[in-house]
């Protein structure tokens, strides 16, 4: 294994020859994601335009030399064992349990045993990353693809990405506790560099996005916190599938929310009862400004989908009701520097950061303003840009795997 460039992959590579006394058998970057426009509409089979980012999830793993493995999170300094065979069970049975970091590799070992692919081997890992965590920029998911790429890779599972998204999905929905869509995994495994990707949720048909070289993406932490299997997300998605009920009372044809367009609502928003009228219309409206943002981008119009970014905030904050009053200062804070196009909040909302988009050159400034707002000690702001999808980026073949001795880099 040739020591890799990434600062972080270093780490996790070093860790692993240091606690294990050997090189690991391959190396994995997994990406956290942006999603600018397309917010809470994934589980409703919507449309969304998300993106890999080039922050990361590092995972060094071998197969175990003991029947039960070891798992060492880096950025937590906290170790753990991991038994494929022994696993915790789902979070609903555990009721008060909180959540833990171990939950996403025992949750991702839980759902690829029972899909059916036999016994798993228990595995040796070090992962560390810079996703900063709880910010809405998907470290979840991130941790959770790059679990089934080494189990794919090491297991030899032989699973395509597409399957992989899905039951990384599997694990949040069925293991963790949140009731989320495909989006995150999907966009970590397919990104593209300097692209967006337009992801249709119900058929899982995507294409890659271009995003115009002259902005960027400055990201801001708010320095709130959620755990969303606690917060109201669950609470929106449960009225969500209460307004998809009394809609197909209303029209029997339609599967989801995302079968509707923004000519039914004047007709139909006055028969729902408060909220469900407006967590509906965010839902259609955001789906339909999904489709703009896309023609927008194609026709080289980075104003016009800055403004749809702004809209989506306002929508999320008025309508789905899902943000928190210091990201509604924080987005008008960027809103109105010069430079800015459009911000709003980033993930399940109720906390995390806020990522707005600037024309290159005015990211300190438009940092500057969000910063302002917070008011305290956050992690720095973060420009981000759109980075390639997950990838196993070294291996070494079992049974040639250079000594231990005095080796503390591979």
């Amino acid at each position: 294994m040739t020591r890799p460039e990434n600062s972080h992959g270093r780490r996790v590579v070093d860790r692993f020859v240091q606690r294990f006394g050997r090189s690991p058998q391959l190396l994995v970057r997994a990406p956290g994601r942006l999603c600018l426009l397309g917010a809470h509409v994934d589980t409703a089979q919507g449309w969304v335009l998300p993106g890999a980012i080039d922050r990361a999830i590092w995972l060094a793993a071998s197969l175990a030399t003991d029947r039960s493995g070891s798992l060492v999170a880096c950025d937590l300094t906290d170790e753990s064992g991991l038994d494929p065979a022994r696993l915790a069970p789902p979070r609903h049975q555990r009721p008060g349990d909180p959540l833990r970091w171990t939950d996403y590799p025992q949750g991702v070992a839980w759902t690829l045993g029972n899909s059916g692919v036999g016994p798993l081997p228990p595995l040796d890992v070090v992962f560390g990353g810079d996703i900063p965590r709880g910010a809405g920029l998907s470290s979840s998911a991130a941790v959770e693809v790059a679990f089934l790429l080494a189990w794919n890779a090491l297991a030899g599972l032989r699973l395509d990405r597409r399957s992989l998204a899905e039951l990384a999905t599997r694990v949040e929905r069925e293991y963790v506790g949140v009731r989320s869509g495909v989006m995150d995994p999907f966009a970590s495994l397919f990104g593209q560099s300097d692209h967006l990707l337009w992801l249709d949720c119900r058929s899982l048909d995507s294409r890659p996005v271009p995003l115009p070289t002259t902005v960027s993406v400055v990201v801001v932490d708010s320095g709130t916190r959620r755990e969303l299997a606690a917060s109201e997300f669950n609470a929106r998605r449960t009225e969500s599938a209460a307004a998809l009920q009394r809609v197909r009372e209303l029209y029997p044809s339609v599967e989801t929310l995302r079968d509707l367009s923004v000519a039914d609502l004047p007709d139909l928003l006055p028969q729902l009862p408060s909220p469900l009228d407006r967590r509906v219309q965010h839902v259609v409206e955001e789906c339909a400004r999904v489709q703009q943002g896309v023609e927008a981008l194609e026709r080289g119009e980075v104003e016009t989908f800055g403004q749809l970014l702004r809209a989506s905030h306002e929508s999320s904050r008025d309508l789905f009701e899902c943000s928190l009053p210091r990201l509604d200062a924080m987005a008008a804070a960027a809103w109105a520097t010069e430079g800015c196009l459009g911000a709003r909040f980033m993930g399940g909302g109720f906390g995390g950061c806020v990522a707005a988009l600037v024309e290159v050159g005015s990211e300190p400034a438009t940092a500057e303003a969000m910063l302002d707002v917070v008011g305290e000690v956050v992690p720095p702001p973060l420009v981000c840009r759109f980075a390639d999808g997950a990838a196993i980026v070294d291996t070494v073949e079992p049974g040639n795997q250079p000594p231990a001795e005095g080796q503390r880099t591979c």
